[in-house]
């Protein structure tokens, strides 16, 4: 796991060829090129969406998470393609 400052190209590349896994945060502002991507793919019904409503006592409040494989980390031809998702929580949890 990392923030925004591991999510590039050299670093996810070398995470996958010593064969782990990564979660990392990417950023709208530093990740443009993928962020068109989702946001052509949402035009396009291509994000999945699920929502949960969640409840504990009088709080409650809502998941929206959203996810999609296999878009490019970075406008170039030998981008890795990458899974992303999103989560958002509206309410009061």
């Amino acid at each position: 796991m990392g923030d925004d400052l591991y999510c590039n190209q050299p670093l996810c590349k070398l995470i996958t060829e010593q064969g782990f896994h990564y979660i990392l945060v990417c950023k709208p502002k530093s990740h443009t090129y993928l962020y068109d991507w989702v946001e052509g793919l949402e035009k396009i019904d291509g994000v999945t969406r699920v929502v949960k409503r969640r409840r504990k006592g009088k709080k409650r409040w809502i998941e929206t998470y959203r996810f999609v494989n296999n878009v490019p980390l970075r406008g170039s031809d030998d981008a890795l393609e990458v899974n992303w998702c999103e989560l958002t929580i509206t309410g009061n949890p």
